[in-house]
């Protein structure tokens, strides 16, 4: 009885413990001041009761109960102390925050208190309110009224403050105060995981306990599954970054823990898994489900391999699954899924195993990113702007001390007290590896372990060799075809990576066929990317992307144990030649692949794991391995020798491909004995020369993984499917042609020349698009930008080369482009493609392939036309961007509308054209009719589309197609009038009339003379040294009275520039420049007049005011002057007459030599001849009879006609 009263008591007295200690966890907490105070005084009631439990505990202590009951009593009061401290202290510390609760009061009351005051207060401005000072008091009201806002607008912006400070002040103390019981938390379940209980063996239960997750959500509303502890890190400070480094270093050793404590308690689970399993329901499995089994069992070995070969419980494992694997490698399975308690489990059992995998991947992933990011900053971040400096440096606080101004009462900020902290750490030194020692292996190859217990499978090798296609054989007639051949009948598909039959659609990867020799390649690394063949299409440089994942054995299906390749091959369960996998128990045969996917043969789990990419083609591989040796590990004394020894010494025996010990006779394979590290080295890649004393090669059975990567026709480095950006490839071209780093041109920002390289590094330059950026909003063509002189015209002739060389035209010239259908052809097969298919397939690419657009009057991609939409690949036709009309590409050229060739001289020539004009017209002003839309061409356009060819001096009839010389275009006004005089006049600025005017040229010996005064040149010097330039020289060819350069007569030959003389076609002669000049073979200037009526009546040129008929003359045809009030009346003008203005003189001329004009003006000279003759006869006396009298008067006579002769004169 006494025992029972006992334990009664104790129970009791537990149970009283209990239900203290749920009282302090579940009480929860409060928020405000009075209530937290409420709580503490309940905290301190309970704690004084939790004294008085004390006394009865140690009753119980006292009497007979048990042992294990007394240390129940007394582990449960000792956590119900601590509960209650704890609690304690948490209250104490919501306290000590919400105090600041009655300061908020106080300054609430404060505020009430001042606001009342100051409403109750009699007014201060009574004494002021007299009648003759209301307007003064009006307005020290005003100005109080104000100022009493503005200070209560000043509070409100302080209180604001006062919220973000205690804000930021609460987040400080809540990340220490997380830290603090964080740090406490993890220390807690460490010694959890160190202690007894975690230490038992381990006993079979449910497998979903084993791993638990964590159910997070993101505020976008996604959810995720994270294992072990999350941890939120806000904004860095000083004291923060370290704490979060450390307990980021502390997470990971809590990982590492976990694992291990996780690996060895999954060990045993596995092991009790299979012990408990009964064979007898094995039986029932269906094929998938020994397959999944077989891998499950065989990835758990892989996955639960410990450190140390010495662990008891890993090595009862392998057995068991031995054992197991035997068993199973017998069963013949049924046709449908088991649903027995075994299939179940072992499903609960995978997932298990998955969880696990989870849970390493991420330990790793997490650990690896934490020594990465440790002591590691990335200062230079690039952007798109350039590189950019980035710093974590940033202000600790700032603290504005605030001031009154005496004098102006007025509150302002004096000073702010700042800190800097900057979180910056220098990459610690790579550590030094310590040299190598040799092994002191004091043991036989019999000591070694057993080789049940292997080491890791062999790293996943990869690489990517690089091939060209060098042949396609068709499908059904096996004839070797072109890469371009088995194009275009749809056999080969390289932007895809298929391999397709025509006739019946079944298709393969690219890898496939290479394997089954369908696809011929050459895998030779001298061949070039793009290298043209025959002058035809060659195939790109593509690339072929290889996973090996070695073998780690083979799994006998009479003892379920790992056996070598060489071993698999002699009992007959591998056959090489036929690729099969043989259970010689069931007499099952499978493929290798197969084989490996149903766990007969163990490879890395991430071939079966990782998702069959797109393109992929997984097969096994009989292959020679490499492996540059290190050293070998003597068996007899432990000491590691080199390669050569051990072979001399019979350690190595090559032949067998085993690894033996001479004294006993105890062999195992080479591939054992790498694993094992008996064999130290590192495995050779294919491409890797495989020769040399140190190099072991043995048959080896791999799983390959093969993806097919499509070439590129300019790469990164010569690296595979790494497409370079168009704007850089142009510029390549570009630097092939000339030297970036030496030639210049006009930065746009501060008008200072810079190099072409630098021009193109600051995005001002796009050579893909042949711009030219002057402003973010503002772009210019590459000719734009040479007529505005940020380019040199010589310097754009030689950008331009290499547009001519990847120009549209030069495709058509080769025979690879019918411009007529828009198909490409191969010219060797004549086999074609549509351009779209040429560009999916990567035999064009559109961005380096170039064509002028004449609308637009730039050079243009064919990628921007198929963008823009004037050219469709797939029909090969070409759209009018404004008319919509629809036209072969041969169409359009021949309309005008493109220009597949890129003429860079003419260009060039052109800009030239417009540098000079633009200095001496406007070039803006409309010139001819648009065949391109309604608008008219300016004159920079005409200029730009071949329209007006000024170095010729055509004209292109943009309707009809008609050339006609430049003088019959004006004078049948094909151009504006307006524009052929402006063009005219300028013409006449840079004719070779201004030359010889300014003392340039010698008309005499035909030579440039320099400004400098050196010594004259002829003009062919001085073309070469850039003085001059004959294509803006103009004047008129009299010969057919038409506008040209002195480039044009000197490209027909008609003036050689060396010794300055003309040829002159009519006679044949070949004469000076001033003996043309004055033959009329030639007429140095432009003018106007003669091109242009320019004619108006009398009466609109008297209207106008731009003739005064009192001082303005009239010149008659013959040189005869008078003014025009004599004129009028003599008869000679009429109001309506035709007449203009000679420019020489400022006088009137008649628009045309009229009859009548000329017949007035003979009348009125005879008629003042007569009146002369009439007036001297008259003068005359009768003749003297007298001899010498009559003489007198003959002399007089004779001295009065002479006078009238001069007169007339």
């Amino acid at each position: 009885m006494g025992s029972r009263r006992d334990q009664g008591g104790a129970e009791q007295c537990l149970a009283t413990i209990k239900e203290k200690q749920r009282y302090f966890r579940d009480a929860p907490f409060r928020t405000n001041y009075i209530a937290i105070q409420q709580e503490i005084d309940d905290t301190r009631d309970q704690t004084e009761q939790i004294k008085g439990l004390k006394r009865k505990v140690e009753e119980v202590k006292r009497s007979r109960a048990s042992s294990k009951e007394h240390q129940n009593v007394d582990r449960e009061y000792t956590i119900l102390e601590d509960v209650a401290l704890q609690k304690k202290r948490c209250l104490e510390t919501l306290l000590y925050v919400n105090e600041v609760e009655n300061l908020l009061q106080n300054v609430q009351a404060e505020f009430e208190d001042r606001a009342l005051y100051l409403t109750e207060r009699p007014k201060v401005f009574e004494s002021m309110y007299r009648q003759d000072s209301v307007e003064a008091s009006s307005r020290i009201h005003k100005d109080c009224l104000y100022a009493l806002r503005g200070s209560w607008d000043w509070l409100s912006q302080v209180t604001k403050c006062l919220e973000i400070h205690m804000q930021n002040a609460g987040d400080y103390h809540q990340f220490f105060h997380d830290i603090k019981f964080l740090g406490e938390d993890m220390k807690a379940f460490l010694s959890v995981l160190n202690s007894q209980e975690m230490r038992a063996p381990v006993q079979t239960r449910e497998p979903e306990v084993m791993i638990r997750h964590i159910r997070v959500r993101k505020k976008d509303g996604t959810e995720a599954e994270v294992p072990g502890v999350v941890l939120v890190i806000p904004p860095p400070d000083s004291k923060a970054v370290s704490e979060v480094y450390r307990i980021k270093e502390q997470l990971i050793v809590l990982w590492d823990s976990s694992l291990q404590k996780l690996r060895s308690h999954l060990t045993q689970f596995m092991t009790n898994s299979i012990k408990d399993t009964p064979s007898g329901e094995l039986s029932n499995i269906s094929v998938p489900q020994k397959a999944d089994l077989m891998k499950l069992v065989n990835e758990s070995v892989q996955l639960l391999r410990p450190v140390s070969t010495e662990d008891d419980d890993f090595k009862e494992l392998v057995s068991q699954v031995t054992s197991f694997r035997k068993i199973l490698s017998q069963v013949k399975p049924g046709d449908k899924d088991s649903t027995n308690g075994t299939a179940k489990r072992w499903q609960c059992n995978g997932k298990t195993l998955t969880l696990y995998k989870e849970f390493l991947t991420f330990g790793k992933g997490y650990k690896e990113l934490v020594h990465a990011t440790c002591g590691k900053e990335n200062l230079i971040v690039s952007e798109p702007i350039g590189p950019t400096f980035s710093t974590k440096a940033y202000f600790e606080r700032a603290l504005p001390l605030v001031d009154v101004d005496v004098e102006s009462r007025e509150t302002c900020i004096t000073s702010i007290k700042a800190g800097l902290i900057i979180h910056e750490k220098q990459r610690g030194k790579r550590p030094i590896a310590p040299p190598r020692r040799k092994r002191q292996l004091r043991r036989v190859m019999s000591n070694t372990n057993t080789p049940a217990v292997m080491a890791d499978v062999p790293d996943i090798l990869e690489e990517t060799k690089p091939f060209v296609i060098s042949g396609v054989l068709h499908p059904k007639t096996k004839q070797k075809l072109s890469v371009f051949q088995a194009m275009s009948q749809g056999i080969l598909d390289q932007a895809n990576g298929l391999y397709i039959n025509p006739e019946t659609r079944e298709t393969m990867t690219i890898p496939e066929a290479l394997r089954r020799g369908l696809i011929l390649a050459d895998y030779r690394e001298n061949l070039t990317n793009g290298d043209m063949n025959d002058g035809g299409f060659s195939p790109l440089r593509n690339g072929l992307e290889t996973k090996v994942y070695p073998v780690a054995g083979v799994i006998d299906p009479r003892t379920g144990e790992f056996i070598g390749v060489k071993e698999a091959i002699t009992n007959g369960i591998l056959d090489p030649k036929t690729g099969k996998y043989r259970n010689i128990v069931t007499g099952e045969e499978v493929d290798l692949l197969e084989a490996v996917k149903n766990g007969y043969i163990v490879t890395d789990p991430s071939v079966l794991d990782e998702p069959e990419e797109e393109g992929a083609f997984t097969f096994v591989d009989f292959e020679d391995m490499s492996y540059r040796v290190s050293g070998v590990v003597d068996p007899a004394t432990g000491d590691e020798i080199s390669l050569k020894r051990a072979i001399q010494d019979g350690v190595i025996d090559t032949v067998n491909s085993v690894y033996r010990n001479p004294h006993t006779g105890e062999t195992i394979s080479l591939e054992e004995a790498i694993k094992q590290g008996l064999v130290r080295g590192v495995p050779l890649l294919p491409s890797e020369k495989a020769k040399g004393d140190d190099v072991l090669t043995l048959k080896q059975l791999q799983v390959k993984r093969q993806r097919f990567i499509p070439g590129e026709s300019d790469t990164v480095d010569g690296s595979i499917g790494k497409k370079r950006d168009p704007n850089r490839v142009m510029y390549d071209h570009v630097s092939k042609v000339l030297d970036p780093s030496d030639r210049t041109v006009i930065d746009p920002t501060d008008q200072f020349a810079i190099t072409l390289e630098e021009a193109f590094e600051k995005d001002i330059i796009n050579f893909a698009k042949a711009e030219f950026k002057i402003q973010d909003d503002e772009v210019l063509s590459l000719e734009q930008a040479a007529a505005r002189n940020f380019i040199e015209p010589e310097l754009l002739k030689e950008i331009l080369e290499a547009y001519k060389d990847s120009s549209l035209g030069e495709l058509i010239v080769s025979g690879k482009f019918d411009p007529d259908t828009g198909l490409i052809t191969e010219p060797q097969s004549g086999h074609t493609l549509s351009l779209q298919a040429a560009i999916d397939q990567k035999i064009i690419d559109p961005n380096m392939v170039f064509l002028y657009d004449v609308p637009s009057q730039k050079i243009i991609s064919l990628a921007d036309a198929i963008k823009n939409g004037q050219y469709d690949p797939i029909t090969g036709k070409y759209t009018n961007p404004k008319t919509g009309e629809v036209l072969t590409l041969a169409e359009a050229e021949n309309l005008g509308f493109i220009r597949s060739h890129i003429d860079p001289e003419q260009i060039s020539k052109t800009a030239k054209t417009l540098e000079r004009l633009q200095k001496v017209m406007d070039t803006s002003i409309s010139s001819a009719k648009s065949p391109y839309g309604k608008d008219a061409l300016s004159l920079e356009e005409a200029l730009k589309a071949g329209v007006i060819d000024l170095q010729k001096g055509t004209f292109l009839d943009p309707r009809t197609g008609e050339t006609i010389p430049l003088a019959v275009a004006i004078k049948e006004k094909k151009l504006e009038p307006a524009a052929a005089a402006s063009l005219l006049n300028a013409l006449n600025n840079l004719s070779l009339e201004e030359a010889l005017k300014g003392k340039r040229i010698d008309p005499e010996t035909g030579k440039y003379v320099p400004e400098d005064g050196t010594s004259p040149i002829s003009i062919k010097q001085a073309i070469d040294k850039g003085l001059i330039n004959p294509d803006n020289v103009f004047l008129v060819d009299k010969t057919n009275d038409n506008i040209l350069s002195l480039g044009e007569l000197i490209e027909s030959g008609r003036f050689d520039p060396v010794k300055g003389t003309l040829y002159d076609p009519n006679s044949g002669e070949t004469m000076t420049l001033a003996e043309a000049i004055e033959r009329g073979v030639i007429e140095p200037g432009i003018k106007l007049e003669r091109y242009i009526d320019s004619t108006t009546s009398l009466k609109e040129l008297i209207d106008s005011n731009k003739v005064n008929p009192r001082s303005t003359n009239f010149l008659a045809p013959n040189d005869h002057k008078m003014s025009l009030r004599d004129a009028l009346a003599n008869g000679f003008l009429a109001m309506n007459s035709k007449v203009k203005m000679d420019p020489e003189t400022g006088c009137v001329i008649l628009a045309s030599d009229e009859e009548v004009v000329k017949a007035l003006v003979d009348v009125k000279e005879n008629s003042d001849w007569l009146q002369g003759v009439e007036k001297l006869l008259a003068e005359r006396k009768k003749p003297s009879e007298r001899i010498e009298k009559l003489n007198q008067q003959s002399e007089q006579a004779q001295r009065s006609i002479n006078s009238f002769k001069k007169s007339e004169q």
